[in-house]
């Protein structure tokens, strides 16, 4: 099948703080392929956010990698010079960021911040007879507003021709929300990460935004990793999902396989935390993620685990592979010979 576009090995991130080292990310493993659409899901707290700035490298002053690799197009992204990253982030990788009330600058237009990105992403830092001369370029500046027009229309902006001359301010949540996918979308990333896309947007507009993502990866073979809490997302539009708890891959499968038969008892929680059509509520896990500072010294999961064992106490689970492209993390499956202390990939 050739090599995975994006490959996640291994990854450990630690932030300090005033209580000491926080090990937020213990040993992710994600790989994605060229038009694959891959769910990342889990509690919130859970390292995922986390983990998608890692791999566009903005993670905050606090953090740092401590082990592990992030490889795009099979190069490391570690430790890159910045002038390396302006070449990747936008049209290698790009990403919609969760909050759409706070990331969008409000002292410039729509249309401003989309052609800038036209004009300006993956270029060198310009000085400002250089940035002058692009900027007041009538041809090129018309060639970005043609193309920043035709990128709202595609992520369902009503009258974008009007709308592109408009300030954040000036637009609800959920146009807001689609302004973000539209400037993550308009250089036509290898790599798309959608942290929370349909933050803000009515479920009409959600479902129209989640199409849109699947027909980039059908036709132009992007890839797109999906950052979510909603099952019924990942379930909609996923190729295959990684299931994480509290910095770790618990359990991942081809999507159909996960909602078919859950192995680990945490994603078993989850799925029996969605409310069912009888109008009962989930039952949801009791407890809480673990502290990070000082995290359980085996499973993560020990303290809220329903079938947990001796040995989760005090060692990490070990990968079994199950059926079928299905791998586990957990000590319930290493008796029936089918355990592989590695990686889930």
């Amino acid at each position: 099948m050739g090599e995975p576009l994006l490959v996640v090995e291994d990854l450990h991130i630690h932030f300090r703080t005033y209580d000491g080292i926080a090990k937020v990310v213990n040993g992710v493993n994600v790989e994605i392929r060229r038009g694959e659409m891959v769910a990342l899901v889990g509690e919130t707290g859970c390292g995922k956010s986390v983990t998608s700035k890692a791999i566009l490298g903005l993670l905050p002053g606090p953090a740092r990698i401590v082990r592990g690799d992030i490889r795009f197009r099979g190069r490391s992204l570690l430790n890159l010079p910045e002038a390396e990253w302006q070449q990747i982030r936008g049209a290698g990788i790009s990403m919609v960021f969760q909050d759409p009330m706070t990331a969008l600058n409000p002292v410039f237009t729509i249309g401003e911040q989309l052609m800038d990105v036209v004009l300006w992403q993956g270029r060198p830092r310009a000085g400002w007879l250089n940035y002058a001369a692009r900027r007041f370029n009538r041809r090129e500046r018309e060639h970005a507003r043609e193309k920043a027009i035709e990128m709202l229309r595609r992520v369902r902006i009503p009258d974008p021709a009007r709308t592109i001359d408009r300030y954040p301010v000036e637009l609800s949540g959920g146009m807001r929300q689609r302004v973000l996918i539209a400037l993550a979308l308009i250089n036509e990333p290898e790599l798309l990460i959608a942290d929370e896309p349909g933050t803000a947007l009515d479920v009409s507009v959600q479902d129209q935004v989640l199409a849109l993502m699947k027909e980039l990866a059908r036709e132009q073979g992007t890839a797109i990793l999906l950052i979510t809490h909603n099952l019924g997302v990942a379930r909609q539009v996923s190729d295959r999902i990684y299931v994480m708890y509290a910095g770790g891959v618990a359990e991942t499968a081809p999507t159909d396989l996960v909602f078919r038969h859950q192995y680990h008892p945490y994603t078993q929680g989850l799925l029996q935390s969605i409310p069912k059509l009888t109008g009962q509520m989930g039952e949801g896990i009791d407890g809480r993620i673990p502290d990070y500072v000082n995290p359980p010294r085996g499973c993560r999961f020990y303290d809220r685990c329903p079938a947990r064992l001796d040995a989760c106490r005090e060692q990490q689970p070990p990968v079994a592979v199950m059926d079928q492209g299905h791998q586990v993390a957990c000590h319930l499956y290493a008796p029936a010979g089918r355990s592989e202390r590695g990686r889930i990939a």
